[in-house]
Order: structure tokens, then sequence, then C-alpha cells
């Protein structure tokens, strides 16, 4: 209506130059209403970008086909699975943990940056002899270069799988390094035993719980690995740390959903059953967030041990002891400073301290947890120490053999 109101007053204008310099003025109000329209009607809307899956069908990658169905100038990646939210954002706002903006075509560029760095010079020369695309060649090398082996065949192969606790840990000597020094007696002797036996049935509930882990994610296909605490304890003499009262497993967020229908339902858990639970929301390592008490209230603090948001989900039989499951999303980054876009794992137990690179991790290898055989990351003496520092070797507490307890 005001637009042919302002057509209407131009044209009635006697003086020629004036008309001329009304319709300019229309013509230009005209591009930039439109040019207003197309840009806030191009950031209101939501991008699904289908993730394509390496060989297996387990892992979330870019690829170029996931670039050219983005419209948008501008876009940030969510840790979300398989989402790529298309929104304006500020250039000068700092990046924000979870989310990286830049241009699509820098995207393309930087990634293309990332190839030049581990691909070598007879590669690049077949390419341009063949006429390859070189972004699809690069892609397709990126995928090469993550890909997933799966889990060791012999995690669930191996015959100690079906034996009791007692059975597998039937000579468990406390190492030296857990002890404060001293010189042995019958007092020390027994002060060490009883550092141990006050864990004991911690570690029988927490052997119990791994037993059941690795069948169930081998039943389901999923794809994991021993984290945190529960790799270091692996890596220093293939046990748990003794003085510790969970476990930490991690999988890839392309098995989210599927944890998600697999779980148990608060208001049906048993203390003499095997109950996965998963938090009702997003991560939450320190806010309030969304949290449901195990008697199936929402809460606004962790009331028990359901009440979580920090791990995807739980393993627990009786509500004290528990295997944590957090989940670790594949991430192209921007370093805003430099430009350059880089492939890595973002890690929910470590809150995003580090984005280690996928080579840290896979293809994994077999390690050992009292007795059990587990899957390990690649390289776990480099991520221990991004994880806990250069003094990661040294326990952070110690048994008092004369006092028979952990300090």
């Amino acid at each position: 209506m005001n637009i042919m109101l302002h057509w209407t007053l131009c044209s009635q204008l006697s003086n020629s130059r004036k008309r001329l310099l009304c319709f300019c003025l229309f013509g230009v109000g005209v591009y930039l209403l439109l040019v207003y329209l197309s840009f806030t009607a191009k950031f209101s809307q939501t991008v699904r970008v289908p993730f394509e899956r390496s060989q297996n069908g387990r892992m979330l990658i870019v690829s170029p086909n996931s670039l050219n169905a983005i419209q948008s100038s501008w876009y940030f990646h969510s840790p979300m699975p398989g989402l790529l939210f298309s929104k304006f954002l500020d250039a000068f706002r700092p990046i924000v943990r979870h989310l990286s903006n830049t241009t699509l075509g820098g995207v393309a560029d930087d990634v293309l940056q990332r190839c030049d760095f581990f691909l070598s010079d007879r590669t690049k020369l077949a390419i341009k002899a063949k006429y390859t695309d070189p972004r699809n060649y690069c892609f397709s090398q990126l995928e090469h270069y993550v890909k997933l082996e799966g889990v060791p065949t012999d995690i669930i192969s191996s015959p100690n799988l079906n034996k009791s606790f007692e059975e597998n840990n039937a000579n468990y000597i406390l190492p030296t390094y857990y002890r404060l020094p001293g010189n042995e007696s019958v007092k020390t002797k027994a002060g060490i035993t009883s550092c141990m036996k006050k864990k004991l049935p911690q570690r029988k509930a927490l052997y119990q719980l791994l037993q059941y882990w690795i069948k169930f994610a081998h039943d389901h296909h999923i794809l994991w690995w021993i984290a945190c605490g529960t790799m270091l304890g692996s890596w220093r003499d293939k046990n748990m740390i003794p003085y510790d009262s969970d476990m930490d497993v991690a999988i890839f967020s392309s098995d989210e959903t599927k944890l998600r229908a697999l779980a148990t339902p608060r208001s049906r858990m048993r203390d003499d059953e095997f109950n996965l639970i998963v938090r009702p929301g997003e991560y939450c390592p320190s806010g309030p967030g969304e949290r449901i008490s195990c008697d199936n209230r929402w809460v606004s603090t962790q009331e028990d041990t359901c009440a979580f948001c920090g791990p995807l989900a739980r393993l627990m039989r009786n509500r004290q002891v528990f295997i944590d499951v957090f989940l670790v999303h594949l991430e192209l980054r921007l370093d805003e400073k430099h430009g350059i876009v880089e492939l890595g794992l973002l890690d929910e137990s470590n809150d995003a301290r580090f984005v280690p690179d996928p080579n840290l991790i896979f293809p994994l290898k077999s390690s050992k947890m009292m007795n059990l055989t587990v899957p390990m990351p690649r390289n776990p003496e480099h991520l221990l120490e991004l994880l806990y520092g250069r003094d990661f070797r040294v326990p952070e507490r110690k048994c008092d053999p004369l006092k028979g307890e952990w300090i």
C-alpha cells in the first residue's frame, strides 16, 4: 500500500528532475526492501543436512554434499548429530564453545588446506592427472583419515568375559606406586589389605557392570572405548584405580538415539537388575540443566545418582556404583584468529578443554581391565597427558599402610 502511494506521488510531480529523483529513490527503496526480506527469510530457516557415514555406518562426517546443501552465507555447527543450523551470527562475536562460524567458501578452502597437510605430492599429481574434483577427493581422504575399524574382535571373544570376579581377580596385588613408602611388616601388610578391602564391594560391582556393558554394546553394535580414569587405570596396571568408585566409557554421538531407545524408564528401575538411565536433555556439566531423580521427579540439582546431566547415560544396578557413558562428537572447528578449520573429536567428559585429533583414538586397540578385555584409544599416553597433565603417571592418592586408609 505504501509502495503504491509513493509511486502515485512521484507520478504527480511536474518537475521532471524531481520526478526522476523520486523514481530513483523509489527503486532503491524497493531493492533494499527485497534484500531485507530475503535476508531475514534466509536466516530464519533451519537446514537439516544429512551427514554421510563411513563404511561401517557408525561415524558421522561432514561431506561435500553436506556443504553444498547449505544455502546460508553463515553457519554454525551444533554437536547434535546430523544437524546444521542456518542462522545469522555477528561476525565479530567470539566463537562460543560447540559453535564455529565462517563463510561457506572459507570452509571449503580451509578443508582443502587440511588435505594438503597429509596428502603427498605424488597423490596431488595423480589427482590432477585424473581430472578428479579435488574437493571430493579431499573429503574422501578425510573420511579415510579417520576411518573406524570398529571394536577389536577379542573384546567379545575373550574367554575371561564369562568368568566371575573372583576367578579373574584372585591374585591382585596393590602396586607399589599406590602405597606410601615404608618398611614391610605384618602391620603394614595388614594396612594394605585394609585399603584394598574397603573398595572390594565396589570393584566387584563395577566388574559385573563392565561385564554386562561389553555384551550389551556388542549385541547392539555400539562403538565404544574406555575413557578418563578408567583409561588411566588400564594403562597403569590393567586394573581400575583402587580408590575409584565408578568407570567411564565413551561412544559416538551417532549412537545417542539408539542408546536412548534402549534406556530403562526411571519408573521401572529395579536395584537387582541392570538399569541404563539416560539424561533427559542436553549436556550440562555445571549448570542446573534438565534432571530427573531416581524416583522420577524433575529436579534442579543432582539429588541422587539418577539426576545427572553430564554423561549421556549411566549403567547401574544398586544406584551407588555405575558406569558413566559420555558422548564424543566429530567436529569441524574454526580458529577465528588464523582462519583454519580443524577436524577433531569433542569429548563431553573433558568439558571441551581440548579437541584431540581422531588419530589419537582410532583405530582402537585392546587392553585389560580387571582381566576383562576392553577397547582402548590408540595413543592413551598422549590423551592422558592432555587430560591430567604431565604428572598423570603419579596417583593422586596413596594407601597409608600404617593406618590402612587412602590419603
